[in-house]
């Protein structure tokens, strides 16, 4: 048998009479190692890997999601929940203030089921790193909201969103928070649908939204007006994709969310056919009613980085540390802690008075 062969019955825990029949499968191949993989794999992860059109390196993504498996799911490497904020509106709902104090990170248990823990932060914000939180909200039904929270000066995903439990407009206070505490970083959300998020993040002030700028020719006056968010069109659909498998082939640690990794093994190059059997139409997407979510929110930060900073802030890194929203948690639970304590002690007090 062949090395690789030898890894795999050692992994699967086959017999010599096992290996023996899949050697011979793998000679009538050729020793076509992909071909023999195609018919007779040892587990899904070997039938992506040589089957499908698909859009990433295969390989690439199969040892990722075995490493994300190994050291970052089975350890429970991030920290997840939710936030929490409160968000008051003027008396014509034009304007809408989120007190900063009132912004908290729940942290709920790795058990309590995604519904429980809609953000994993994987690394918490550096003093003077710049970051990008784009969203991709749902039409309903079983899509998802997803959001990518990335480094702009590593190109790092450090945090992700993803629901389907969530309505647009309470999803667009996850996205303010989330920016808010990566450094208000850059946001911004598809458009296409789902326009409340941006409609909300405006109307709060946020205070680094992308922008871009469209001429009306509709009633010929020219003017230029500002579009907060993003629009996927035909035109920066397949630059934003190229943009985002080239940079997971040049640095595939970049990822480090199972969920992302999943949608990237599913997203293929997918062939539409009509009655007759012929194709009508190639799109890159998820194959099999898969999701891509998460894969088109961080597309997306591909389109939209350019209005954010590429460097580290120096100033920043070097200038006194003020309280994260990390710290205001821990200094309110903190706070709590001690006013039971003094509560009971006061009960025990007044118990012994009397």
């Amino acid at each position: 048998m062949d090395g690789w062969e030898r890894e795999k019955q050692e992994k699967h825990h086959l017999s010599d009479e096992q290996m023996y029949w899949f050697h011979l499968e793998y000679l009538d191949s050729n020793r076509n190692k992909q071909a023999v993989l195609q018919e007779d794999p040892f587990d899904p992860v070997d039938a992506f890997v040589s089957a499908g059109n698909s859009v990433f390196d295969r390989a690439a993504v199969a040892e990722r999601k075995r490493w994300i498996a190994e050291n970052i799911e089975k350890k429970k490497a991030y920290r997840q929940g939710y936030f929490v904020c409160k968000h008051m509106a003027n008396a014509d709902q034009s304007q809408i203030d989120v007190p900063e104090t009132s912004i908290h990170f729940i942290e709920t248990s790795n058990t309590d089921g995604n519904d429980a823990g809609f953000i994993k932060i994987f690394k918490d914000p550096e003093a003077g790193h710049p970051y990008v939180v784009t969203c991709d909200p749902n039409m309903g039904g079983k899509d998802d909201v997803a959001m990518q929270v990335v480094d702009n000066y590593t190109g790092e995903q450090v945090a992700r969103f993803k629901s389907n439990a969530l309505a647009n407009d309470l999803c667009a206070w996850q996205l303010y928070c989330l920016g808010r505490y990566y450094n208000w970083a850059l946001v911004s959300s598809e458009t296409n649908v789902g326009q409340i998020v941006m409609e909300l993040l405006v109307r709060a002030k946020y205070p680094r939204i992308y922008v871009t700028q469209a001429q009306n020719y509709q009633n010929y006056t020219r003017n230029i007006t500002r579009q907060y968010g993003h629009k996927t069109t035909v035109a920066n659909r397949q630059y934003m994709i190229d943009s985002f498998v080239k940079a997971f082939r040049e640095n595939p640690s970049m990822i480090s969310d199972y969920d992302t990794i999943c949608e990237m093994e599913s997203f293929q190059l997918v062939e539409h056919l009509d009655k007759d059997g012929n194709v009508t139409r190639a799109k890159q997407e998820a194959a099999g009613g898969a999701h891509d979510d998460l894969v088109m929110a961080m597309a997306a930060f591909y389109l939209v980085r350019t209005q954010q900073s590429a460097i580290v802030d120096e100033q920043e890194q070097q200038a006194p540390r003020e309280e994260t929203l990390q710290d205001i948690n821990m200094r309110i639970m903190r706070e709590r802690k001690e006013n039971e304590q003094n509560s009971h002690i006061a009960e025990r007090s007044i118990g012994i008075t009397w």
